[in-house]
């Protein structure tokens, strides 16, 4: 598991069953994506649209019944209307047998550009989450290439992509990214947990030559206009944004305080959905909108967390401001180890969020 004080990403991998399930177009209320048994955990989706008959979600799970090791997996998706498969469990990324990824991988973000390292031009980047401590500290943020959505991934030799230095603090993680060329630039967000406490940042980036790869300075990312369900100040974090065009809209599901104090009690309840002007994001100043939030009520879940929207691989919001889907970790109560046996992902549409 990461926690990041109040931030949390346990890590996942593994065997599932092929298997249909609900469509945002017909569900009143949130679904299960694909069924599991055993003591594995489903979590931290990347769900990406290749087209309007073919998806990919990358995913957190652990490889080995009850050993909490995070790989990142990889389900394609068929079909169309109503009617959607769930392909066979592929791991995408394994930890490394030394370095700085060689405790967990986790929380992917998968998006398609042009990426020239060691003389070949790869079309995909897999923006991920490494540790080498298992006391949820030291995060840092690497990527890897692929010429497929397939794989194989190919580790960037220069990881971490973003450092941190101080072993006794959470550090950086779960990434978030949108294309802004369509080639090597890209807006990566992400979480960072230091002595001056918990936030969201954003970096403009271009990866085009990794070779020499360019990395902007942090920008927080604002939070005016977002809430706390108890009025208190709003903690940031392990938020996934996409971009709508026809809007000029940054859109964001993030997890919303206060925890609950019962156990599991490192991860939220609750679900937040906000959009933005697109100068809000590059400005670094403005003012969030609630769309809506995604409670026990409408996943049939206490815990609901570790959430993504669908977009298409560039990171645009798939479906526009008025049919967008969101994807989400839900699970039960419970003490630790066993509530992780419980996570599982589940899908949402717009019209189901509530106030």
């Amino acid at each position: 598991m990461k926690k990041l004080g109040k931030i949390t990403a346990v890590l996942l991998c593994f065997i599932l069953l092929s298997t249909s399930f609900g469509n945002p177009a017909i569900a009143a209320s949130a679904w299960l994506e694909w069924t599991e048994t055993g003591n594995y955990y489903n979590y931290c989706p990347s769900y990406i649209a290749n087209s309007d008959t073919e998806r990919f979600m990358y995913y957190c799970k652990n490889q080995t019944a009850g050993q909490i090791v995070d790989y990142i997996y990889m389900r394609r998706i068929t079909g169309s209307g109503s009617s959607w498969t769930w392909g066979t469990p592929s791991v995408a990324l394994a930890p490394s047998a030394t370095g700085w990824d060689s405790v967990h991988v986790c929380d992917p973000d998968v998006k398609k550009g042009s990426f020239l390292f060691n003389s070949h031009t790869y079309s995909y980047a897999m923006f991920y989450l490494g540790c080498d401590q298992l006391d949820n500290n030291h995060n840092q943020i690497g990527v890897a290439f692929s010429d497929s959505l397939y794989g194989p991934w190919v580790k960037w030799s220069g990881n971490p992509l973003i450092t941190f230095t101080s072993t006794s603090q959470w550090g950086v993680g779960q990434p978030s990214a949108t294309s802004v060329d369509g080639k090597g630039r890209m807006l990566l967000f992400y979480s960072r947990g230091d002595s001056a406490g918990t936030r969201m940042v954003r970096r403009d980036i271009n990866l085009a030559n990794m070779s020499s790869p360019t990395i902007g300075g942090e920008v927080t990312v604002p939070t005016n206009g977002l809430t706390e369900s108890d009025g208190s100040s709003v903690i940031l974090h392990n938020g996934a944004l996409a971009y709508d065009a026809a809007t000029d809209r940054f859109y964001l599901v993030r997890p919303r305080h206060p925890f609950e104090t019962t156990d599991p009690s490192y991860v939220s309840s609750s679900l937040q959905v906000a959009y933005t002007s697109g100068a809000t994001i590059w400005n670094g100043t403005g003012t969030w909108t609630i769309e809506g939030h995604i409670k026990p009520a409408q996943s049939g879940k206490a815990r609901n967390h570790n959430s993504t929207l669908l977009t298409d691989v560039w990171g645009n919001l798939k479906g526009g401001a008025n049919s967008y889907q969101v994807n989400f970790t839900g699970s039960d109560v419970g003490s630790f180890p066993g509530n992780l046996w419980t996570y599982r992902i589940y899908g949402i549409g717009k019209a189901s969020l509530v106030q």
